[in-house]
């Protein structure tokens, strides 16, 4: 029990002292500094004051003018270290990542490049910060003593502003990428959601047809007309045509658009039957009806009869009864398209 207690007190003096250790290092780079900083301010008050008396009772010191100048060039220089020191750790705690867990520390290595001491989270060494773009990671106070000398990253010798500025602009064009992915991402479900609405308006649409599968008022899909093999012209047109069919004229001299006179009801081609117009080769026209008689099979066109020997069905058009109909007033160029 005696020495579990010892063994405590010393580890609780170790944390005491490790604590006390870090909050002097963290000022002693800043301190000394300082320090270093008046002397050479001091050696250069010194050398302008001694450079003036000279000048002033003797004449110009040429003796004195390189001491004078190297103390102005030191003193300078320092300054601007000095500047630069404190643009870095001002906002150390935030500018530099702090390392946060023992994997980051395996990937980074465990051995300070500064101090050559081992690096812990939280450690009696104090923190572990990690360098931007080039993610080299030192202990903080350690790298705070570095940066009084120079400002570049001590394993890889890059300029730590130049890093910072690299690594934001790569930030920021991520945080661009990123949001214009999520744009994408929006845009393609917004659309795939106008979609889904429009095949739900189109399933609901299917719900009420008539009895031939047309929705009402509405034109139904056109079919292509493939005639069996083996049937003749006149039994597809009277037996296996639903009407009206689009039809293309491919007699090469074209067919004769006729008016047949009508016998109870039924019109009947006679001798006397009037021509009305010729449609020319390659003419579409609509046919709204057949009627076989003895001698041929004629189809019906909104303003007469042509013989169906003369023109081959292209193309089935599906309607709702009611829906379709014909002018006979319409001029040729509108009823048959060459």
């Amino acid at each position: 029990d005696r020495r579990a207690r010892n063994t405590s007190r010393d580890n609780i003096r170790k944390i005491i002292v490790a604590k006390i250790a870090s909050v002097w290092r963290d000022q002693r780079v800043t301190s000394t500094f300082m320090v270093e900083l008046m002397a050479l301010a001091a050696k250069f008050l010194f050398h302008l004051i001694l450079f003036i008396v000279v000048f002033t009772f003797y004449g110009l010191p040429l003796n004195i003018i390189r001491d004078f100048y190297m103390a102005y060039r030191r003193l300078k220089d320092r300054l601007v270290s000095f500047s630069s020191y404190r643009r870095l750790t001002c906002n150390m705690n935030t500018r530099f990542e702090s390392v946060m867990t023992e994997e980051e520390l395996d990937e980074a290595g465990r051995t300070c490049i500064i101090c050559r001491d081992r690096m812990d989270v939280h450690g009696i060494y104090g923190d572990c910060v990690k360098l931007p773009l080039c993610n080299h990671v030192f202990h903080k106070h350690c790298l705070r003593e570095w940066l009084v000398q120079q400002q570049s990253c001590p394993t890889c010798r890059g300029d730590i502003q130049e890093n910072e500025s690299k690594a934001k602009v790569l930030a920021r064009n991520a945080e661009a990428e990123e949001e214009a992915n999520e744009a994408a991402a929006a845009a393609a479900a917004e659309k795939q959601e106008e979609d889904h609405e429009e095949n739900v308006q189109t399933t609901d649409s299917t719900s009420d047809l008539d009895e031939n599968g047309d929705a009402p008022g509405k034109v139904a899909k056109s079919e292509i007309i493939v005639s069996k093999k083996g049937d003749s012209d006149n039994d597809y047109f009277t037996h296996g045509m639903n009407y009206p069919v689009l039809c293309k004229v491919i007699a090469p001299n074209g067919t004769a658009v006729v008016e047949l006179d009508e016998q109870h009801g039924i019109p009947v081609a006679t001798i006397s039957q009037k021509r009305i117009r010729t449609l020319k080769y390659g003419a579409i026209v609509v046919c709204t009806k057949a009627v076989n008689n003895v001698s041929q099979t004629f189809l019906q066109i909104p303003d007469g009869w042509i013989a169906v020997a003369d023109v081959k069905a292209i193309m089935q058009l599906t309607y709702r009864a009611g829906k379709v109909s014909a002018s006979p007033e319409k001029s040729n160029s509108a009823i048959a398209a060459s």
